[in-house]
């Protein structure tokens, strides 16, 4: 499909995330290195969800194109139908002419547009603080949108070069409540690429805490690093989720993928199993409990000028 002397490509190929209800329009062109000139072809194209529902097709007539040449042999557009929770749908593509099959597929997931939800008994921070642990204490649940103060490293959606010790080799993702609204197949394909893209996964090497990842990034085994993408703990009574994907509301996935996060934390299917202690916590992050301020009593039931003066 993506390797020989012939191949059929498509426009703005690392865009795989789309909206529902929106205008599909991608361009398909041809590399063509046959034994002589491509003749008129015909090009057939559908897309559709893995169950086999079929969201659109077509066929549409090229022209000839010349040895050795990139050309643009059609366009593909049509409406993505509404849908009320996220799927994934693939684009087959053939070119066929007489003594010719050229065969090509994308993948291509679509989002709902969702409207924010008011989650009053959450606390979203971009780092924790004396706040967010005094929410802890006080058996509060907390959405950590980054890492800070705990170690991470930046990290892109480019897979490491073999043999190297920086980069990742590889994603899991394990199965959740939260990531089973989320279409994948165990690990973060095209749908996760925009995320990944200036990720900060958390460092576990130095943690005295418990690994167990909701979506883990595999290192180079020649610098093992045990980084957590997405993690939950339980602080005291308190709930800790931390999510260092790159959440851009922009990309259909991310908006969908935060709006998932958030409606888990506020479910009763937010129960970590991994228990941290307040004092770990603290530890770990270095950071201190804010101690609240007594408030001055203003409704004492003993008067001390009212009393009878003591007998010496």
């Amino acid at each position: 499909n993506f390797n020989g002397p012939s191949i059929l490509m498509i426009g703005r190929h690392q865009e795989r995330n789309l909206f529902a209800a929106s205008r599909f329009n991608r361009k398909l062109f041809v590399s063509w290195f046959g034994d002589e000139r491509l003749p008129v072809a015909w090009l057939d194209w559908l897309l559709q969800t893995p169950d086999g529902r079929t969201l659109g097709r077509g066929q549409i007539q090229t022209g000839q194109v010349l040895q050795g040449k990139s050309e643009r042999i059609g366009t593909i557009e049509l409406a993505l139908p509404a849908v009320d929770k996220a799927i994934k749908a693939t684009l087959h593509v053939t070119l066929s002419a007489p003594g010719v099959e050229l065969k090509n597929r994308w993948n291509y997931w679509i989002f709902p547009q969702v409207k924010p939800k008011d989650h009053g008994n959450l606390l979203v921070v971009d780092g924790l603080d004396a706040k967010a642990l005094q929410r802890l204490t006080q058996g509060g649940r907390v959405v950590l949108l980054g890492h800070k103060p705990l170690a991470a490293t930046k990290m892109s959606f480019q897979i490491g070069i073999a043999g190297r010790p920086g980069g990742n080799l590889a994603t899991l993702i394990e199965k959740h409540p939260l990531t089973d609204r989320f279409p994948h197949d165990g690990f973060c394909d095209w749908q996760f690429a925009p995320m990944l893209e200036g990720a900060v996964p958390v460092q576990f090497n130095n943690l005295d805490a418990r690994f167990d990842p909701i979506i883990e990034v595999a290192s180079s085994y020649k610098r093992i690093r045990k980084q957590a993408l997405l993690f939950q703990w339980r602080v005291g009574n308190g709930r800790l989720l931390v999510c260092g994907l790159n959440l851009d509301k922009t990309d259909p996935a991310a908006a969908y993928f935060r709006y998932l996060l958030l409606d888990y934390a506020a479910s009763n299917d937010f129960d970590p199993q991994t228990k941290v202690s307040l004092k770990e916590l603290t530890k770990i992050t270095k950071l201190k409990i804010s101690t609240p301020q007594q408030q001055p009593e203003t409704d004492k039931a003993l008067d001390p000028s009212g009393q009878l003066p003591k007998k010496k």
